[in-house]
């Protein structure tokens, strides 16, 4: 093993294992190689930490651990840690290989993503979050970068745990652990506070800002501006860069970016939820502060929303969007019955009709004239009614009778 683990050349065997194939690209953390498993002959990513790292005591206590951790991880929407181990002084983690590129990549490919597509996306990244979180694992460093896309649109997290060196885009404390991208990570990430499971859904809301508006929502000359703006600043709505967006994903981001971790999703789950029932209802309510998380000493809404509407108000408006999808639906159903009601009145009226109209005989005109009997009477009494007939065009002749 050379001492540098920096281009390595195709062929190099690390641990015995695994043979360079190709580079695959280089982070703060790593160098990612495409290798071949000689052992199953199948390829695998192989991330080769960087050399520095074996002087952090807080990166040599943690690696194992975290990886260990990572490598129980078993869901469809995560990279799959296959094995870990040391090469003399390089530490390495062997990851299942995803053809695709990251959700970063992706966003600079297209601006921004349509949010059809965005939220589908973002439901798959909270379910590996729930996974992980389900079994005690917080990722500590969500953001693009560390999310890829396979050609079917299918999302895996990767990097569970183990980003955890210093780079232009990180913060260290004093101590000299890192905790997080700086753009994306959370005001308690920034302060050094206590990461939970919470941490992770705040980048979650970051990360999904910048799906949908193509833009960070904080941005700085350094790390330390932006660190501060986590801390104290509010951005604007992502709909305010793209037009036509729902203002329910404005609300949504919104809580997942609240200040206080008690105004946001408690779970990965809660978040997930509520994007599948946006996917059904977008009108519907979604983004509920709890009043009590509003009134956190020292919080402020995530996104600069013109004016906050009353916690009450927006239960309401919750229950009336209920009530909307349940009167909807009774709605639909007596529409229906009507419509199959008055179409059978109009067939039944037609039927009729038909019968009538060719069952009932024809009056065919008639040329008889019935005539008055005018046997025995007098002419003279009759004279008139005879002068009528030949104005009619009858042709009269009388015949008289002398009595004697």
């Amino acid at each position: 093993m050379r001492e540098s683990n920096y281009q390595l050349t195709s062929g190099t065997i690390i641990g015995g294992r695994y043979s360079i194939i190709r580079s695959l690209g280089q982070g703060g953390m790593a160098s990612v190689y495409l290798a071949q498993d000689l052992e199953l002959g199948t390829n695998v990513a192989l991330k080769l930490m960087r050399d520095e790292l074996t002087d952090d005591p807080e990166f040599i206590k943690r690696f194992a651990t975290e990886a260990r951790a990572a490598a129980s991880l078993d869901n469809p929407n995560i990279v799959r840690v296959l094995d870990y181990g040391q090469d003399g002084r390089t530490r390495y983690i062997v990851q299942e290989y995803v053809e695709g590129r990251t959700l970063k990549e992706l966003i600079q490919d297209n601006g921004y993503l349509d949010y059809r597509l965005a939220t589908p996306l973002m439901i798959q990244i909270g379910l590996a979050l729930e996974h992980a979180h389900q079994r005690g694992i917080i990722h500590r460093d969500i953001k693009p970068q560390n999310i890829l896309i396979t050609p079917d649109m299918v999302a895996k997290v990767t990097d569970f745990g183990i980003a955890r060196t210093s780079d232009a885009n990180t913060i260290t404390l004093t101590g000299g652990m890192v905790i997080g991208s700086v753009h994306y990570f959370s005001p308690e990430q920034a302060r050094g506070g206590a990461i939970t499971t919470r941490s992770d859904l705040y980048s979650l809301g970051v990360v999904f800002y910048e799906m949908l508006s193509g833009q960070l929502p904080f941005d700085g000359e350094s790390s330390v501006a932006v660190a501060i703006k986590h801390l104290q600043e509010t951005p604007e709505p992502p709909s305010t860069h793209v037009r036509n967006l729902p203002s329910a994903l404005d609300d949504i981001i919104n809580k997942a970016m609240q200040k206080n971790p008690d105004g946001r999703y408690q779970s990965a789950r809660e978040f997930v939820d509520e994007l599948d029932a946006f996917m059904i209802d977008p009108d519907g309510a979604y983004g509920i502060i709890p009043q009590s998380a509003e009134a956190w000493d020292g919080s402020t809404s995530a996104i600069g929303l013109q004016k906050q509407q009353a916690n009450y108000n927006k239960l309401r408006e919750i229950e009336h969007t209920y009530n909307k999808r349940r009167t909807s639906r009774y709605r639909d159903t007596a529409v229906v019955f009507a419509i199959v009601a008055v179409a059978l009145v109009l067939v039944a009226v037609l039927v009729i009709w038909l019968i009538q109209r060719f069952d009932t005989p024809t009056e065919e005109p008639s040329n008889e004239l019935i005539l008055p009997n005018f046997v025995g009477e007098y002419y003279e009494d009759v004279f008139d009614e005879l002068e009528e007939l030949r104005r009619e065009g009858l042709d009269i002749q009388v015949n008289t009778e002398i009595d004697e």
